[in-house]
């Protein structure tokens, strides 16, 4: 008879246990630690239960950064609005070829964005090679940000300067992923 009572006691226990356990990721439910007879069924549901305190701390947490992730890139996606809709942006690889350009930068230029995507960007410029390679080389050597006034050509061969911030984007500690290049038209 004890024995008996004793089986009923800790199946019991072990049912519980494995319904907190199926259930675990759904509700985050604590084992109600009173309902258990044996000290050992106990401390194994204490246990369990600081587990889920700090599950659910750290699913608060991670919910509270998500907000201020999804908040940072609302207001990213604005500053880009108002630099696009303010400025020639474009950007490119560390070698110069065009990966992203704006709609002002179209306008401007006279080519069509597939046009301008995954060329070099020395081939849009007047003098070709020489600065341009030498600013690309000055990008990659001292990955600091570059300002100063280009030459540019539209489609038609039309010359246009404009004043020109070109800011390296790194990938990872003075490694260049990409260059951005902000322009405004210079009268």
């Amino acid at each position: 008879v004890v024995n008996s009572y004793i089986n009923k006691k800790i199946k019991n226990s072990l049912e519980l246990f494995l319904g907190f356990f199926k259930n675990v990721d759904e509700k985050n439910e604590k084992i109600d630690e009173n309902s258990l007879e044996f000290y050992e069924f106990y401390k194994i549901a204490k246990y369990a239960n600081k587990m889920i305190d700090l599950r659910k701390e750290n699913e608060k947490e991670l919910d509270t950064k998500n907000r201020e992730v999804l908040i940072n890139l609302s207001l990213l996606d604005e500053y880009k609005k108002a630099v696009d809709a303010g400025a020639i942006v474009s950007k490119s690889d560390s070698n110069g070829v065009i990966t992203y350009v704006n709609d002002q930068f179209c306008e401007i230029s006279g080519y069509s964005k597939d046009e301008l995507l995954k060329k070099p960007f020395n081939e849009i410029h007047v003098k070709k090679s020489i600065k341009f390679t030498k600013l690309l080389k000055k990008l990659n050597d001292t990955p600091s940000s570059w300002e100063g006034k280009l030459k540019n050509k539209t489609k038609d061969g039309e010359e246009f300067y404009v004043y020109l911030t070109v800011i390296p984007i790194f990938k990872e500690e003075n490694t260049i992923d990409e260059l951005m290049w902000v322009c405004f038209l210079a009268t």
